[in-house]
């Protein structure tokens, strides 16, 4: 694909870009073993399988699989929770406006120990 290309691409609406991006992501859905993978992931792949043959009660439970976000959240959740949403959506793309609605939901506010609360605690 020529540069170009790829400059008038970028020149499409957020919408039709995602479309462009989701009609290769499904083919490549549609025939998993047609995409091989790279020796080194392959080589993580292994070590991580090594490692869990080599110690296999050191596994967590789906519950805290789930819970691990509540205690150790993601860097841009607790950016976001410091600054506020609104202050946090500002620093966004322009053309992203359109993937955010801050006047629905519900507000909340993260709290150590507890996670996410409402707002009116």
């Amino acid at each position: 694909m020529s540069e170009a290309e790829v400059a008038e691409m970028l020149k499409l609406p957020v919408e039709e870009r995602l479309c462009l991006i989701e009609l290769p992501w499904e083919s490549l859905c549609a025939s998993p073993s047609a995409v091989s993978l790279s020796e080194a992931h392959r080589a993580a792949i292994d070590g991580e399988l090594a490692e869990h043959r080599s110690h296999p009660d050191e596994v967590l439970t789906l519950e805290q699989v789930l819970r691990q976000p509540l205690s150790h959240p993601h860097p841009e959740s607790l950016e976001m929770a410091e600054v506020g949403f609104a202050t946090w959506a500002e620093g966004l793309p322009d053309d992203a406006s359109d993937l955010i609605a801050p006047g629905v939901g519900e507000g909340v506010r993260w709290t150590a120990g507890r996670g996410w609360v409402d707002t009116d605690e």
